[in-house]
C-alpha cells in the first residue's frame, strides 16, 4: 500500500473506471473495520461505521487533493464517522481517573512487553486496548498498529499535535494500568 498506487486508482475512478474503487476497499477494509470496532466496541456496529466509511470516501473522492496520504484521509473519516455514531447512541465516555496511575516509567512498560510472551502480550494488550473509551483506542491503535505520526494523527482527529501527545500519554498511562491489573500480569517481575 503506497501513496502512489492509490493516487493512481484515485486518478483511475475519477475517469470512470469506478470498478477501481473495490481495490481501494479490499486494501483498506481490515483497517478500516479494526478501527472502527476499536472505537465502537460492538461488531454490528463497527460492520455500520466500515460501510458508511467507504460510501462516504467514494463520494467524497473528487475533493480527496492527494496532499496527505489516502489512508491517513480515510482513518480521519473513520475517526469521525465513529465519532458521530457514538453521538447518536448517546454514549458519553466516561474516563478512569489516571491522576491514580502515578510515577509511571514509561520505560518499565518497554521493559514489560518485550519480556512477554509475544502471543501473550499481543492478547493482554488487545484485552487493555478493548477496555479503553473509542477515541484513546483509536489513537493507541493508529499510533502503534498503522504507524501513523504524531502529525498524521493530528490531521485525522482535527486534534493539535499537543493534544495527541498528551492524548497518546495518557492513553499509553491507562493502557499500562490496565495491562497491571490482568492476572497475567507481574509487575514486582520486571521492576
Amino acid at each position: 500500500m503506497n501513496q502512489k498506487d492509490d493516487n493512481q486508482l484515485i486518478e483511475t475512478i475519477r475517469d470512470g473506471k469506478t470498478n477501481a474503487y473495490a481495490v481501494l476497499i479490499e486494501r483498506y477494509e481490515r483497517l478500516v473495520f479494526s478501527l472502527a470496532l476499536r472505537m465502537m466496541k460492538n461488531r454490528e456496529d463497527a460492520e455500520e461505521v466500515a460501510q458508511d466509511v467507504f460510501v462516504k470516501a467514494y463520494q467524497s473522492l473528487n475533493s480527496f487533493k492527494g496532499e496527505a496520504k489516502f489512508s491517513s484521509w480515510l482513518y480521519r473519516i473513520t475517526y469521525n464517522r465513529s465519532l458521530d455514531m457514538l453521538a447518536r447512541k448517546k454514549r458519553q465516555p466516561t474516563f478512569e481517573n489516571t491522576e491514580t496511575i502515578v510515577n509511571l516509567n514509561l520505560d518499565a512498560i518497554e521493559n514489560v512487553l518485550d519480556a512477554m510472551e509475544r502471543k501473550t502480550q499481543q492478547e493482554l494488550i488487545q484485552q487493555a486496548i478493548n477496555q479503553l473509551e473509542a477515541d484513546e483506542a483509536f489513537v493507541i491503535s493508529i499510533y502503534y498498529y498503522q504507524d501513523q505520526s504524531v502529525k498524521e494523527i493530528a490531521e485525522i482527529t482535527g486534534l493539535s499535535e499537543s493534544n495527541v501527545k498528551i492524548k497518546l500519554y495518557r492513553s499509553r498511562k491507562k493502557l499500562f494500568g490496565l495491562l497491571e491489573r490482568m492476572p497475567a500480569f507481574n509487575k514486582e517481575e520486571f521492576l
